[in-house]
């Protein structure tokens, strides 16, 4: 498989999302959030299968397009639910963003150690599995009467975008897109005997500081107002992204990855607060799609990412060599 081609996996189920988040908020709005997330919790699990047992790329496109329409789903979910009655919203998000690290972050960890010893399609099979557990949990959620739905989202088709859809667009490319990919391709140079775990251990990194400090940022958010908090840890970003372009690169990660802890559970009450009367599904749509696709153009640019990367792993003495250009030519995966 070649580096383009392994991008456009990446991305895919970030693209399938931008045309399909008005879908899956009209399913939302209409059926509630039990269908919606058992749906996704079956739609995942058939995922998570075909990664373990179909080999190709259209293959795998199509299994990584099913899990963008599951998470998009998801995704709507867990930012509407916490947030239905705004007193508190922001500390319920804060916990909740913590919650929902944990999942990937131990998938992450496990699934690297298990990759490493059995390799990827055992990986698979387990997450399939564990995917299977959520059905009962979505079966407990309310339906679109008890939830006080059952009707679309009223509101334009295309609209501008807002000051939160343009932020949002702005954090998914620099912090959930380049920044992401550059670390795990920084964490495989410097240990390049044991990439997968190197990776998993990176990525997971992002996860366990949304544990620690989601509940943190959550409890700021609801004392100090959280339009405030997000416009100062938005800046410490900045500052973060900037030390790691002059040189400083694993004080600015550590830096971007603690901002990036406290700053998840903000947008929610930030988008409730600008939106007091709109449906919860709509309120998330916008800034949603704004993230999803910056994300999805940062991963689809892994040459340029990596030539960054390359250069700044020589400047901070990373050995150069474990960064030698993998080969294009096919692989079977």
């Amino acid at each position: 498989m070649t580096l383009g081609e392994a991008g456009l996996l990446l991305a895919a189920n970030r693209l399938v999302r931008i045309a399909g988040y008005g879908w899956i908020a009209h399913l939302y709005a209409r059926r509630g959030p039990r269908l919606a997330c058992l749906l996704a919790a079956l739609g995942s699990a058939l995922a998570a299968l075909s990664y373990a047992s179909l080999s190709g790329v259209w293959a795998l496109l199509l299994a990584r397009l099913l899990w963008g329409l599951c998470f998009a789903a998801l995704n709507i979910a867990t930012q509407a639910l916490p947030t239905t009655e705004p007193v508190g919203s922001a500390r319920r998000s804060g916990r909740s963003r913590a919650i929902i690290a944990a999942g990937p972050m131990l998938g992450l960890l496990g699934g690297a150690t298990l990759s490493q010893l059995a390799g990827p399609r055992p990986s698979f099979l387990v997450l399939a599995v564990a995917a299977l557990l959520a059905v009962p949990f979505a079966l407990r959620l309310p339906s679109g009467e008890e939830a006080g739905t059952g009707r679309a989202p009223i509101g334009p088709r295309f609209a501008l975008p807002s000051r939160l859809d343009v932020w949002s667009f702005v954090q998914g490319l620099t912090l959930d897109g380049l920044f992401v990919l550059g670390l795990s391709v920084l964490a495989a140079a410097a240990m390049p005997d044991h990439a997968a775990l190197a990776v998993g251990a990176a990525l997971a990194l992002r996860y366990a500081a949304e544990i620690a400090l989601g509940p943190v940022g959550g409890a700021f958010a609801e004392r100090h107002g959280a339009r405030q908090l997000l416009v100062l840890l938005s800046v410490a970003a900045a500052g973060g992204l900037a030390l790691v372009g002059i040189g400083l690169l694993w004080v600015g990660a550590v830096l971007v990855m603690l901002v990036r802890g406290l700053i998840q559970p903000l947008p929610a009450p930030v988008a409730v607060a600008a939106n007091p009367g709109a449906a919860g599904c709509r309120r998330w749509r916008g800034w949603r799609l704004g993230a999803t696709w910056a994300r999805a153009s940062g991963r689809c640019w892994p040459g340029c990412c990596y030539r960054s990367c390359r250069h700044r792993c020589s400047t901070a003495r990373l050995p150069r060599w474990s960064l030698s250009r993998p080969s294009a030519s096919r692989t079977d995966v």
